[in-house]
């Protein structure tokens, strides 16, 4: 994954490089923002490693030498056979975290869900169903930031990737998110700034909203401000009841962020100030 400047032959240099080093292109998708200053060069690349002649602890260093003093691009290398290690957050609800372990479980991504953290200790019979190492971290507005450095200490010790927030209902703290920006996904109804709180879907109806929906994005400390990697809505009518209304919103909220952490997995995400690029 690359971005920069928009540069005259910046993409031809890209596959030039593969090409001159015995490389074969699988996958090459490019977008450029015309209406930045200067116009920004995006683009992913796949190619195959085998018979590639640079060797993969080299190929950043190598790409970086190539272009050197003509395109000032940032790169973004990922060899995609190798599982990424995932941490999940969760606080109670369950379909997010089940729908995440049913694709990792049926080998559909690539990923090794490590450990799961939570402030409740009900997860625990769940967590431990699936062998998975299971950490209770209490939260309260006193202990958010002694809480939060043990969350950092825990993904440092086993090597977390990813950190996906399964409706975990709590704040991150700012020492936890100054260290996980672009890696740290998270998922809420799409109805924000309205009905924040409790019960939202039960003030949806009170308030006769014709649509309920999920954003899937990156967390930052503004909170639930992060570049948006994924949305999703559905109808709804005066007919459906508060109940039927929060089952609905649980199955779009599942589905989205399913969908956002793959496109995180599959490394099609390239964020660019408050937004993001996806090659999908």
């Amino acid at each position: 994954m690359v971005s920069g400047p928009l540069q005259a032959g910046v993409a031809a240099a890209l596959t030039q490089f593969v090409y001159k080093n015995n490389g074969n292109i699988t996958d090459f998708d490019q977008y450029v923002d015309v209406e930045t200053e200067p116009r920004m060069f995006f683009a992913r690349m796949e190619w195959e490693l085998e018979g590639f002649q640079v060797p993969e602890n080299e190929i950043i260093h190598a790409l970086k030498a190539d272009i050197n003093g003509k395109y000032q691009l940032t790169l973004d290398l990922r060899i995609m056979d190798r599982p990424l290690k995932m941490a999940i957050m969760v606080t109670k609800q369950l379909p997010c975290f089940y729908g995440m372990l049913a694709k990792i479980l049926s080998h559909e991504w690539n990923v090794e869900p490590t450990l799961v953290v939570s402030n409740r200790m009900d997860m625990e019979v769940d967590a431990k169903r699936f062998d998975l190492p299971f950490h209770h971290l209490p939260i309260t507005p006193e202990t958010r930031e002694a809480q939060g450095e043990k969350a950092l200490v825990l993904f440092e010790q086993n090597d977390i990737d990813v950190v996906v927030l399964a409706k975990y209902m709590q704040i991150i703290p700012p020492n936890v998110l100054s260290r996980w920006s672009g890696r740290m996904i998270n998922i809420h109804h799409s109805m924000l700034p309205a009905f924040v709180g409790a019960k939202p879907y039960h003030q949806a109806r009170e308030y006769g909203v014709k649509f309920i929906g999920a954003t899937a994005h990156y967390v930052t400390e503004e909170l639930d401000e992060g570049p948006i990697i994924m949305q999703n809505v559905k109808p709804i009518t005066h007919r459906q009841t508060a109940d039927e209304l929060v089952n609905m919103g649980k199955s779009i909220e599942t589905e989205t962020l399913l969908r956002a952490v793959e496109l995180h997995l599959q490394h099609r995400i390239v964020i660019s100030g408050r937004r993001s690029i996806i090659f999908d």
